[in-house]
């Protein structure tokens, strides 16, 4: 047994009971949106235009999760939530577009 292993045996009880019972997690939800300004630059793009307004570099990991197509973000989404080691297994994740135009939300299969 490795130590992440045991690190989440140790910390998963904790971690079910806090989701579960304290906070009364049973699902996580994620919604992104139409016409996200994220899609319209790169992280890069966005550095280099803060270190020449503000002269200041920017100092890694200064990350701000850029993307270029808007449901593959939502399934990378998905995945991070999924497979991290904290979230219980049972606790169910699901994913939506909403259109900020017509006012829709559509599910995202994983």
């Amino acid at each position: 047994m490795n130590w992440v292993t045991a690190t989440r045996h140790v910390f998963q009880p904790t971690l079910d009971t806090w989701l579960r019972r304290i906070l009364g997690t049973e699902e996580f939800v994620i919604i992104n949106h139409t016409d996200c300004d994220l899609l319209t630059f790169r992280d890069q793009d966005l550095v280099q235009k803060l270190e020449l307004v503000t002269g200041v570099a920017a100092v890694p990991p200064a990350l701000f999760h850029t993307f270029e197509n808007l449901a593959a973000n939502v399934r990378r989404q998905i995945h991070r939530v999924r497979s991290h080691h904290w979230i219980p297994e049972h606790i169910s994740v699901r994913s939506f577009i909403y259109d900020v135009k017509t006012g829709g939300l559509a599910e995202v299969a994983p």
